[in-house]
Formats: structure tokens, sequence, C-alpha cells
């Protein structure tokens, strides 16, 4: 079994410090992958080393704390963790990337590497505190509730999933023609479709050929290949549009970094083809979620 302790270990006390030492984790991957690179390693999740970054917020009375479990990839865990400190207030927060983990896929027992990562992140938590836990990567929701049972922690956390968060909002893909972009893992065990109002690149004929691209734009995040991620989101982007697609529910934690280089990035997709989408980021509406918990627990705790 991987070892999960922590190589790198920082700790900030605010939102500001805590952003500033997830830039210079994410420098530090751009660099590690570029080493990797020249040694003619294969750049992927388990090549970079598990790392801690947390936000104590020592003056904050807040009634949670919020563990990220992240790393599956390295990068999805950093920008996941970037939205959730802009957005949620008052909250201390881990991010345990969890690197080692073994690639989801079929055939593979993912289940123990899980718990024994969610073993080591719970011991660099507050002891004092419920954990209310976040799997930043989708496919990981396969396995999430058999590595909860196994690790025997189950009455530290509060599990948020990221699929539940869909379906409780389903409603807004109702009147749009909706597509969910997700890894064949993810499509095969269901865990977005068949939902009501939502469809895979599976479920439309003359879109079943674009799935290489969606797997290179994934494969191209995991492996710091920002090229790669362009060339095919390019193609990919272009081909929903060009069949009308309105909304799509980004269903791999890799894929809002692929819509954040489209937007930064000189490409020849034009700018109308990406504005014509809405994206939907399943943790943007658990963030949601988590802010309307935190706003009744605030109400309650005053009326009382």
């Amino acid at each position: 079994m991987i070892d999960f302790k922590p190589v790198l270990s920082q700790e900030a006390k605010n939102m500001h410090g805590m952003l500033r030492n997830l830039e210079d984790y994410e420098a530090l991957l751009h660099r590690d992958s570029k080493m990797l690179k020249k040694q003619g390693l294969k750049v992927w999740d388990q090549a970079f080393a598990c790392s801690v970054l947390s936000m104590s917020l020592e003056d904050t009375v807040a009634h949670r704390h919020l563990l990220l479990l992240g790393g599956m990839g390295p990068l999805a865990g950093v920008y996941g963790a970037r939205d959730v400190v802009k957005n949620i207030n008052n909250t201390s927060i881990t991010l345990f990337q969890a690197c080692g983990i073994l690639e989801r896929k079929v055939g593979v027992e993912v289940s123990p590497y899980l718990s024994s990562a969610l073993k080591s992140a719970v011991d660099v938590c507050p002891d004092d505190k419920l954990i209310d836990l976040i799997v930043l990567c989708n496919s990981a929701h396969h396995y999430i509730y058999d590595a909860l049972l196994h690790c025997n922690l189950q009455h530290r956390f509060n599990f948020y999933s990221l699929i539940d968060s869909v379906k409780t909002n389903l409603n807004i893909f109702r009147d749009k023609k909706s597509i969910v972009l997700q890894t064949d893992f993810s499509a095969y065990n269901g865990l977005y479709t068949p939902l009501d109002n939502l469809y895979s690149l599976d479920d439309i004929p003359t879109l079943v050929e674009y799935k290489k691209y969606l797997s290179d734009i994934i494969e191209g995040i995991k492996s710091f290949n920002k090229e790669k991620v362009l060339r095919s989101a390019e193609t990919l982007f272009k081909a929903l549009y060009d069949h009308g697609i309105e909304m799509v529910l980004l269903g791999c934690t890799e894929l809002p970094i692929a819509i954040e280089y489209l937007k930064q990035q000189d490409t020849t997709l034009p700018i109308e083809v990406l504005e014509s989408f809405e994206f939907i980021n399943p943790l943007h509406l658990l963030i949601q979620e988590l802010n309307k918990q935190e706003k009744k627990h605030a109400y309650n705790s005053i009326a009382s």
C-alpha cells in the first residue's frame, strides 16, 4: 500500500495566504512536470508527492472543517481548492493532495488506496471539529462510500457528493440542450447518466467520435501538456457548438482547467463558440449548497 504521508506541508492563516500557497504549489507542480519530462519519465498523478495545504483561521468560530481530497490529478486539486477558498467564508480548510491513489479505471480496485488516503488526511485535520469532506475527483465517487466504510471514520465525516449536487439541481438542464462531459470510467459506471435532460457523448451518434478529444483534454491536463489540451478542446467544443449544445456539465475536475486555458490563450476557436455555452461546474453547485447551510446555521445560532 502507498504511504500517503505528506512530503510538503504549508499552512496559512487567511484566504490571501492560502491563495499564495496554492499559487506557489501550482508553480512547483509545473517545475516538477518539466523535470520528469526531461528525465523521460511519465507525467501522471502518481508521479507527484503527497502534499497538504491548509488554512487554519484561528480567529473563526465556524463549526466545521472542510477537507478537500485532491491529487487526482494534482492540478484539479489546486483549481478546486482555489474555487473553494474564494467562495466559502469563515471556514478552516485542508487540501490533501493524495496523488498516489491509483488511476480510476475499470478493473482497478481503488477503495483501499482511497481509504488509506482518507486516514492520512484526517491526521492533519483539527481533532475537535466534524469534517465536511469533498472529493475533488468525479470518478473517485464510485469508490468513496466503500472507502469510508473500510477506513472506519464515518463518525468524523459529512461527505458531500459532486454527483448528488448535480442531481439536486437537475431542473437547470430542463429547458436547455445539455450534455455532460465525463471520463469513460464515469460514463461506464453511470455517475451522471442516465439523468433527465442530461446526455453524454455516447448518447449522441454524431458526437461519439469526439470522445477521443475529451480523453485527450483530460490526459493533457494530467500530463501538463497545454498544447494538447487546447488543440483537443478546440475540436470538441466546435463540434458541440455545431450540434447546438447550450449547457455543458463539466463532469471531470480537469475540465474547468481546460475552459480557463481556452479563455486565457489565443486559439483558433471563435470567441462566440465558447461564449455560447453555459458551463456548469458540480463543485460550484456544491459550494452554493454549503453556503446555504452555513447561513441557515448562523441564523439558527442567532435565533437561539
